[in-house]
C-alpha cells in the first residue's frame, strides 16, 4: 500500500514540475511585465487547481486501497477461523475415539478380571489401559507422555 501512495506522490510531484517549467518557459519568452504577470497568476491557479484535484485523487486511491486491504483482511480471518474450527472438531472426534477405546478396554478388563475378585487389581489394569491408550494417541507429543509406576 506504501508502495502505491509513494508512486502516486512521485507522479504528482513530476506533474506539477513539469507544469511549473512550462510556465517558466512562457514567462521567458514573455516580453511585458503585464504579460508575465498575468502568466504568473495563471499558474499560481492552475498549480493550486491541479494540486487540489491530485490531492483529492490521492485521499480516494488511499480510501480504496484500505478498503481493499480490510476486505483481504477479512477473508483471511474467515479462512483461519475455519481452519481453527475444523481443528477443533478433529480434536473432538479424536476424543470421541479415545472414549470408546477406553471403554471397550474397560469392559474386556471386567470381563477377564471381574469386579468381585480384586477391585484394586481391575482399577489399575484399567488405568494401565487407559494411559497406553493416552500415550499411543499422543505418540508424537513427550511432554503429554505419561508413566504408571503402578
Amino acid at each position: 500500500m506504501r508502495a502505491r501512495i509513494t508512486e502516486v506522490d512521485k507522479e504528482k510531484d513530476s506533474r506539477l514540475h513539469q507544469m511549473r517549467q512550462d510556465y517558466m518557459d512562457k514567462i521567458k519568452k514573455a516580453k511585458s511585465s503585464n504579460d508575465k504577470e498575468s502568466i504568473l497568476e495563471e499558474m499560481g491557479e492552475r498549480l493550486r487547481t491541479t494540486e487540489d484535484a491530485l490531492e483529492e485523487d490521492k485521499r480516494r486511491q488511499e480510501a480504496n486501497l484500505l478498503k481493499l486491504l480490510k476486505a483481504r483482511q477479512r477473508k483471511n480471518l474467515k479462512g483461519t477461523v475455519k481452519k481453527i474450527d475444523k481443528e477443533v472438531e478433529e480434536m473432538f472426534v479424536q476424543v470421541d475415539k479415545l472414549k470408546v477405546k477406553v471403554d471397550r478396554h474397560k469392559a474386556e478388563i471386567y470381563a477377564d478380571k471381574g469386579i468381585k475378585n480384586q477391585p484394586g487389581l481391575v482399577e489399575d489394569s484399567i488405568t494401565k489401559v487407559v494411559i497406553e491408550i493416552v500415550n499411543d494417541a499422543t505418540k508424537d507429543d513427550a511432554d503429554n507422555q505419561i508413566n504408571f509406576n503402578g
